[in-house]
């Protein structure tokens, strides 16, 4: 009995170490699967796509017990894009890890080596798991002349770039952070710089495909500064600039999306550094009717029926949001805004029955407020203040405390200025 336990148990310690030792090289399997399956994936989006034709051709693939290696060619239609991706990978438990380099061909490798580059310049490394993968993507610094604008010295900084995606390619998440450029002139004082941008993407595919599809989630950019110097009479400098956007669908298959916009310092032409910001919202917007319409866009061009495949996305109404406008060169010194487009279900019938006309105004509701401080109003150029005057004068502008104000209203049709109608 005791002899039959122990063969029992040392068979059991066989079975599972040899079902240990086998897992890396199923999943170098798997990694291999998924790998080729997205390589096809790629060629299928290059072929629909026009814009993009070209090739993505695995030429080598030796899988081992434990390892593999890899070369792919990229060869597109853009002859920047010309390069072998070369990596190994390492079959794990839960995956496979690779680390590899991207080799520049042709063209590409020609402008790489006058920017200083080479073989190493582009890296990466990451996992292939069984739904996933995760990787880094890494460039070293460029900097050198190139022959097609010998006059330029163009400076790239560092770029990373960490990201996780499902296979299918429908759910991403992005994290980048680039050390910025700069252009500058070899026989003039112009220049053109960016500074260090930072940005992130969360994105799940709702409707449709990757190629062309709807997106819920939400993206971010973060800019340090923007600045150009061109002939001195282009100058302008702009600082901390703040890009933000989100994209939520509800149950009933209606879009909201929200965009925002912002930076701390605008400077041009010797003038006072002014501060803005505005955020941009839709709602109602419907999913399968907008994708058909992109779809059709897509195919046809000018031939596709814009009127009926908008009024199908607005057919349950859409409302449009300008909110938290402003302009500020100082304190009481400011220009701000808001607005509000109520676009009724009434408007698709019209686009359907193509009756463009008057009788849309009373499809829509609008509101506007506009707000400018008077100590800004003071300070602008005689020609503008000749224009506010008459506008006073109107009656369109009227003064609050130290605030000139315009509210107007479209509603059903008829236009009111400041609750009082107009005309």
């Amino acid at each position: 009995m005791k002899q039959g336990l122990r063969w029992g148990l040392g068979l059991l310690v066989l079975i599972i170490g040899g079902g240990v030792a086998g897992i890396p090289v199923f999943t170098g399997s798997m990694a291999e699967m998924a790998y080729r399956s997205g390589i096809e994936d790629m060629n299928q989006r290059l072929d629909a796509n026009p814009e993009l034709s070209g090739q993505i051709e695995i030429t080598q693939y030796d899988r081992g017990l434990y390892s593999s290696s890899v070369v792919t060619r990229y060869s597109l239609q853009n002859p920047m894009l010309d390069f072998d991706v070369v990596q190994e990978m390492q079959h794990g438990f839960a995956g496979a890890r690779f680390e590899g380099h991207a080799i520049p061909r042709g063209r590409t490798r020609e402008v790489m080596e006058q920017l200083g580059g080479g073989d190493d310049t582009i890296r990466f490394n990451g996992r292939y798991g069984t739904e996933d993968v995760e990787f880094v993507v890494m460039m070293d610094a460029l900097s050198g002349v190139l022959d097609v604008e010998p006059d330029v010295q163009l400076n790239l900084q560092p770029l990373q770039i960490d990201g996780q995606m499902t296979h299918t390619g429908e759910s991403v998440r992005v994290d980048m952070d680039w050390g910025g450029l700069a252009m500058r002139s070899l026989s003039t004082p112009d220049v053109i710089e960016m500074g260090q941008a930072r940005g992130q993407l969360n994105a799940k595919l709702i409707a449709g495909d990757t190629s062309l599809g709807v997106w819920d989630g939400d993206f971010g950019l973060d800019i340090a500064r923007l600045n150009a110097n061109v002939d001195e009479a282009e100058s302008f400098a702009i600082e901390a600039i703040a890009l933000a956007g989100r994209t939520d669908v509800n149950e009933q298959d209606r879009i909201d999306s929200r965009f925002t916009l912002s930076f701390e310092s605008l400077t041009s032409m010797g003038m006072d550094p002014i501060r803005g910001s505005a955020t941009l919202r839709s709602e109602g917007l419907l999913v399968e009717p907008l994708l058909e319409l992109a779809n059709q866009a897509e195919q046809l061009g000018d031939d596709a029926p814009y009127e009926r495949l908008l009024a199908d996305a607005i057919a349950q109404g859409v409302t449009l949001y300008l909110t938290e406008g402003e302009l500020a060169a100082g304190p009481q010194r400011r220009l701000s805004a808001d607005a509000e487009l109520v676009i009724k279900p009434e408007m698709a019938d019209l686009l359907r029955a193509g009756l463009m006309s008057f009788a849309m105004l009373e499809a829509m509701d609008f509101e506007m407020n506009v707000g400018l401080d008077q100590a800004l109003a003071n300070s602008l150029p005689r020609e503008l203040g000749v224009w506010l005057a008459q506008m006073r004068a109107f009656g369109v502008l009227r003064a609050q405390d130290d605030r000139l104000e315009l509210n107007i209203r479209l509603q059903d049709g008829e236009v009111l200025v400041h609750g009082e109608p107009w005309g």
